[in-house]
């Protein structure tokens, strides 16, 4: 048995080449596959958050007042979300149900929005939150853009109360 809080795939190799020497086999190659894996995943990752930040506009300015997008939402699942005003007049998004989730919001581009995690997380650390809107301009709900493979931030649907 291997323990190991490594986020990695080489704890695998590692019990595999112990499993084989225990029983007499000799496949030195656990440990190179296992390395040639680990590269290619990790350029996986970065090409996750490679398309949305290469999706930014520059220039552009909120269509919003932050008064029109403070508020409370609600996920059906997940709970109550809060936007609210800070001193120096940005926005931070409160997980009421989770707080290390909360996070700041800094302009993206239109009325997307940065997710500056106010914690480190070990699956996540870009992510954008958007101020989806009816007809008449009223914010309704969030849509997230979190690439990561633990939470599904995609999958919420937090409405506006």
């Amino acid at each position: 048995m291997v323990l190991t809080n490594s986020m990695t795939g080489l704890s695998s190799a590692l019990g595999s080449r112990i499993r084989d020497l225990a029983l007499g086999q000799d496949n030195p190659d656990w440990l190179t596959d296992a390395v040639r894996r680990e590269a290619e995943s990790r350029k996986a990752w970065q090409d996750k958050f490679a398309a949305p930040m290469a999706s930014r506009v520059a220039g552009t300015k909120p269509s919003l007042r932050s008064e029109q997008m403070t508020g409370t939402y609600v996920d059906p699942l997940f709970g109550k979300f809060a936007v609210v005003p800070t001193e120096n007049e940005d926005l931070e998004l409160h997980f009421i149900g989770s707080p290390s989730l909360n996070a700041t919001l800094r302009h993206w581009h239109y009325d997307t929005w940065k997710l500056e995690w106010q914690e480190p997380h070990a699956w996540f650390d870009f992510g954008t939150v958007q101020f989806v809107t009816n007809n008449r301009q009223e914010v309704i709900s969030l849509r997230f853009d979190v690439p990561n493979d633990d939470i599904f931030f995609e999958e919420l649907e937090a409405v506006k109360e």
